[in-house]
């Protein structure tokens, strides 16, 4: 396990002027249980997801232990096959190959 720490993290949507989370500094301690709750739409799964990668975190940053959480695009996490696929076919297209179109 490791400490989680929220460093003033804030998410804002493109097209929207209120930020989804705003600021959030939080320390969660190794072996620490730690619950957040909330009403709907008060940022708690942003959170997460922020936490987890699949958020982009405008500014502030999160460490888990000494390492920012953030790892880099999504799909490259959640779907490497594809995001190697996608890589090929801008290539080929960029070179003006187009027989192999998705």
């Amino acid at each position: 396990m490791a400490t989680v720490s929220f460093k003033g993290a804030t998410r804002i949507y493109p097209g929207s002027a209120i930020p989804a989370v705003e600021r959030l500094d939080l320390d969660i301690q190794d072996g620490e249980f730690m619950v957040l709750v909330g009403p709907s739409g008060s940022g708690n799964s942003t959170a997460l997801l922020m936490l987890a990668g699949l958020e982009e975190v405008n500014e502030g940053s999160i460490y888990i232990g000494d390492r920012p959480a953030v790892l880099g695009h999504p799909d490259a996490l959640l779907y490497p096959t594809a995001a190697a696929v996608d890589l090929n076919v801008r290539v080929n297209r960029e070179r003006g190959d187009t027989r192999h179109e998705l």
